[in-house]
């Protein structure tokens, strides 16, 4: 019973775990680096430029701000200073429809890069 359960556990961790998809340029960190999150383009007031876009599989079942986060993290592993998430899809499968939430990835321009 014990040999049973764990294949099933370790499914159910894993299959809530968001899949991030990354599309762009790749810089080093800043550290320490705190990443800014908008929902609006039109807010960042500074230059910048998008440097790849994200989106998640829309097949993990986790929460929201689980997906958020996770988008959040891979920006700042990618050498964003800022994510703007834009969009959310919605895709049908077999089991039924799924949102795919998308987001931006931006680095600021800064005097000396």
């Amino acid at each position: 019973m014990r040999f049973t359960l764990l294949p099933l556990i370790l499914l159910m961790v894993v299959g809530c775990t968001p899949r991030i998809f990354y599309s762009g340029e790749k810089y080093p960190p800043y550290q320490p680096h705190e990443i800014e999150v908008f929902f609006d383009e039109n807010k960042i007031d500074q230059p910048y430029e998008v440097i790849g876009t994200l989106a998640d599989s829309g097949a993990s079942g986790a929460k929201s701000e689980k997906i958020q986060q996770a988008m959040i993290d891979r920006a700042k592993a990618v050498g964003a200073d800022a994510i703007v998430f834009h969009d959310v899809d919605v895709a049908h499968n077999e089991v039924g429809a799924v949102l795919i939430r998308k987001a931006k990835a931006i680095r600021y321009h800064y005097p000396d890069n």
